[in-house]
């Protein structure tokens, strides 16, 4: 199988600690076939697919230059929300608001990336941290609940995918925000 990456913002512990600790959330879970590994929760930036060791290799230089330029901020953490239909979703994740410095570091990651021949997303960027997918079938309510964290990014990761280990995801390189 063929090794795939992604550009994401990792959740710290802290975070991860409030979204287990939250019981409507843990009792959504359920009626899904996938539950993601705490320490593979994180939020997404850039999915890249399979990349050729010299494209990985100017992604990791591009994206060091890139965080010098953008200084650490906070990413609200919110509600419970699914991809899919309400009854029968796919995705059940976790919000997180999309604010002026998220969009401009997804911007930033997009636009290099397309400048390194890799195709730009078309859907609308909504950053959120998925929590389970591939819903079984059982009945599915989604639960009301807020998690109201802030998260502090400090850094993103180029992460590999490694399907068949727990956790999923290594980080191959961290870039440190500097700007």
């Amino acid at each position: 199988m063929a090794t795939h990456y992604f550009f994401g913002i990792h959740v710290p512990e802290k975070t991860r600690a409030m979204i287990l600790a939250n019981c409507e959330l843990q009792t959504a879970i359920v009626p899904f076939k996938k539950q993601t590994h705490p320490s593979d929760y994180h939020i997404t930036l850039k999915f890249f697919g399979q990349l050729s060791d010299e494209l990985r290799n100017e992604l990791i230089q591009s994206a060091s230059e890139l965080a010098n330029k953008i200084k650490p901020f906070m990413i609200d953490v919110e509600g419970i929300e699914t991809f899919g239909l309400r009854n029968a979703p796919r995705v059940l994740y976790v919000e997180t608001k999309l604010n002026q410095s998220l969009a401009q570091l997804k911007t930033m990651i997009e636009d290099e990336a397309k400048r390194l021949g890799i195709a730009k997303e078309t859907r609308p960027y909504t950053p959120h941290i998925t929590v389970a997918r591939r819903f079984n079938g059982q009945a599915f309510t989604l639960p009301e609940t807020q998690i109201n964290e802030r998260l502090h990014v400090v850094d993103f990761r180029l992460y590999e995918v490694r399907p068949n280990f727990i956790p999923r995801y290594h980080t191959v390189s961290q870039f440190t925000l500097k700007g």
